[in-house]
């Protein structure tokens, strides 16, 4: 449960990457071309980011496609990485304003670091409060000797590997009752944020769709090619969407439904549809924490409790029985 140390290397990561992208959006600004940009990413990119942007440059240099190159970074990027493919990909066929797409998608992984800030806040106090209650028992362990009676003698061994196994399995359940922030964004979030930036840059909503479709977030990525081929067959986008039966893909449904409707932007829609599910996962959260003491009760009653009667209280009693 190494939440605290997790959380600092989550935020760095999030930062550097929010920092990087806003560099490379600053090289387009400034009039080079999306290759030459990729090429020359390293030298303004925050230090930690570097040598894996010098690598990508020497790929470059070596011929591999722009695409490729992008997808080298995966690893440092996540799902980001992804949403940068889809973006330089779309500029290609569509064009657009790619520099003012990629400062968005920066802009949305700072609010995802200020989120992820704000639900952590909530939850390491928590994490911490159930290690140390969990572990209370096996603290009593070095104060045995003191009640004067042996732990070698089968009654002694059978409750000290009773109350350790309990402790243990207290402390193992408590830790999974521990909520924990959401490691990656959801995919639905992540297609409509994308769709937003390049709608916004100018780009179509069909070419974005269809871009997006072939390289979506795992947890939409077969709902998505699913909607990808009904749209080929004729379906509007929108009816494709929600025949997927995905709750994400629905609620963008909806979204581009009553864009289209009242004839309002599909860029603000999807970008306000993706703040208001962020909104919905972080209530969800927020009920998970609220919730999480109450049900920390029965491991506490089953388990911790048991183990401190047998490693704490016990080996007195029989001490003085003795």
């Amino acid at each position: 449960m190494r939440l605290p140390l997790a959380s600092r290397r989550r935020n760095d990561e999030l930062e550097d990457r929010a920092a990087a992208l806003h560099s490379l959006a600053a090289l387009l600004r400034a009039g080079s071309t999306p290759r030459n940009a990729l090429f020359l990413w390293h030298e303004d990119a925050p230090e930690a980011m570097r040598p894996l942007l010098e690598r990508m440059s020497r790929r470059l240099i070596l011929g591999e496609s722009t695409f490729d190159a992008i997808e080298s970074l995966s690893g440092a990027f996540g799902s980001d990485g992804r949403s940068l493919q889809v973006l330089f990909g779309m500029s290609g066929l569509l064009g657009g304003d790619l520099a003012r797409i990629v400062d968005g998608l920066a802009d949305t992984i700072e609010r995802r670091r200020a989120a992820w800030q704000t639900t952590l806040a909530a939850v390491a106090g928590m994490s911490l409060s159930a290690r140390i209650i969990a572990g209370l028992p096996l603290l009593c362990i070095p104060l045995v000797p003191a009640s004067g009676v042996s732990l070698m003698d089968p009654a002694g061994l059978s409750m000290l590997i009773l109350g350790v196994v309990l402790a243990l399995g207290g402390m193992r359940w408590m830790k999974h009752l521990t909520p924990e922030p959401p490691r990656t964004e959801d995919g639905a979030c992540v297609a409509a944020r994308v769709a937003a930036a390049a709608l916004s840059g100018g780009a179509p909503l069909g070419p974005t769709l269809e871009a997006i479709a072939r390289h979506a977030p795992e947890d939409v990525r077969n709902d998505l090619a699913r909607a990808h081929k009904l749209n080929l067959l004729g379906l509007p986008w929108s009816d494709a969407l929600r025949r997927t039966g995905n709750p994400g893909l629905t609620g963008m449904s909806v979204t581009l439904d009553r864009a289209a409707r009242k004839g309002l932007p599909a860029a603000d829609g999807l970008e306000a549809f993706a703040a208001h599910r962020d909104a919905q996962f972080a209530r969800e959260l927020d009920r998970a924490v609220r919730r999480a003491p109450i049900l920390m009760t029965v491991p506490l009653v089953a388990c911790v409790l048991p183990s401190f009667l047998l490693l704490g209280v016990v080996p007195f009693v029989r001490g003085l029985a003795l």
